[in-house]
């Protein structure tokens, strides 16, 4: 059987030439029984990415253990992760009453994946509001850092 490809992990994946530091930013819930499309029509705002228990991903052949819903920031993966992070929350806010009653039962994840190239050494930080938002959400926040030498 083959296993399913974490974001973080297909993230890793990106052909990155430059020596920068990039990251990607997600609002991610999972676990819940309904089909994605479903939790969908019950937030009202359209994921990023969706990954329904049970199929094969067409990109990497491997099967989903369980369903998901990502947002992204949509943002340039140069941008800073706290700017990501502020971005997200907006696209989140008009459907934030929904969203907390369906976190209160599927709680989420703030998902930071970030590739640090060369000895650059982002800011990996939260302020005070964002960390009091998430809350909100029932949120749970992880962060991959993958670092790699500037050769």
């Amino acid at each position: 059987m083959a296993i399913y490809k974490s974001p973080q992990e297909s993230y890793l994946n990106d052909d990155d030439s430059s020596m920068k530091t990039f990251s990607k930013t997600e609002f991610i819930i999972s676990g819940f029984p309904m089909n994605p499309n479903e939790l969908t029509k019950l937030i009202g705002i359209a994921p990023t990415s969706i990954s329904e228990r049970g199929k094969i991903t067409e990109k990497y052949k491997r099967l989903v253990p369980e369903n998901t819903w990502d947002l992204d920031s949509g943002l340039d993966k140069e941008t800073d992760m706290q700017i990501q992070v502020e971005c997200l929350l907006k696209k989140l806010r008009p459907f934030k009453s929904k969203l907390i009653e369906i976190c209160k039962q599927y709680p989420p994840q703030l998902d930071c994946t970030m590739k640090i190239y060369g000895g650059d050494r982002p800011p990996i930080d939260l302020s005070r509001e964002i960390i009091k938002e998430l809350a909100e959400y029932n949120c749970e926040f992880g962060i991959d850092i993958y670092i790699f030498d500037g050769e």
